[in-house]
């Protein structure tokens, strides 16, 4: 319902890695994911950066690939070195994740998390936006990364199940100033940062949205439309 009504108005949605079923991988799983991100960083496996990058297109050669670049962390196609921000924060993240991970019993490791880890959006045409985000263009790319490690673990039946974003439209906007705010408010609610080790986001909330992109005339439209008062359940810890 949400999704339809957003092809034509400014919304918030949220995506998670999960499985079929929508449910959040297991800390046990997330130390494997956590384990193959590093490996991606550090390691001069070829053959395991080769199917990280081929995860999506466009693909990268062998060639280009033993020679060093990582389609995630390279600066550029021509400049192979890896940006060091990028891994920094890769392994930031995984420092946090892990050390939450370390709080949760050993004999429910196994159990999927109440929340998966994820990251919160804005834009004007959230469909179109989550297409890209699907097909890793112009994407958050530590949120790129996990994914296609869960893909090759999965591949490599070191994973159980196949975990993906998923994506749901969670708020229409109808007046300009809900714009920042509700993206702002559900990513702290969600605890969707890179810092907390609960998500994908290492941008703040709010600084690229595009409300501007908006005609004040669409803004009157929207504040007409009964649908706009809608908003799903969303589920926090």
């Amino acid at each position: 319902m949400l999704a339809c009504a957003a092809e034509g108005q400014p919304s918030t949605y949220h995506q998670g890695l999960c499985n079929s079923s929508g449910e959040s991988a297991s800390a046990d799983d997330l130390f494997l994911i956590c384990q193959g991100v590093l490996r991606y960083c550090h390691g001069t496996d070829d053959c395991f950066a080769q199917r990280m990058d081929s995860f999506r297109t466009p693909r990268p050669t062998s060639h280009s690939t033993s020679n060093g670049y990582r389609k995630y962390l390279s600066r550029s196609k021509t400049d192979l070195r890896l940006d060091d921000d990028r891994v920094k924060m890769l392994e930031l993240f995984c420092a946090n994740l892990l050390y939450r991970l370390s709080f949760i019993p050993a004999d429910k490791r196994h159990l999927a998390l109440n929340v998966p880890l994820g990251e919160f959006g804005f834009s004007t045409d959230s469909p179109t936006r989550l297409k890209q985000h699907h097909n890793h263009l112009s994407s958050n790319w530590v949120m790129n990364v996990h994914e296609a490690v869960a893909n090759v673990l999965y591949k490599d039946r070191a994973l159980k199940q196949r975990f993906s974003m998923q994506s749901n439209v969670i708020y229409l906007a109808w007046h300009p100033a809900q714009c920042k705010l509700a993206e702002i408010i559900l990513m702290r609610l969600g605890q969707g940062f890179v810092v907390t080790g609960g998500g994908f986001s290492h941008y703040p909330a709010g600084r690229s949205n595009t409300r501007n992109k908006v005609s004040s005339q669409l803004w009157q439209l929207f504040d007409l439309l009964p649908s706009s008062l809608s908003i799903s359940a969303v589920t926090v810890t």
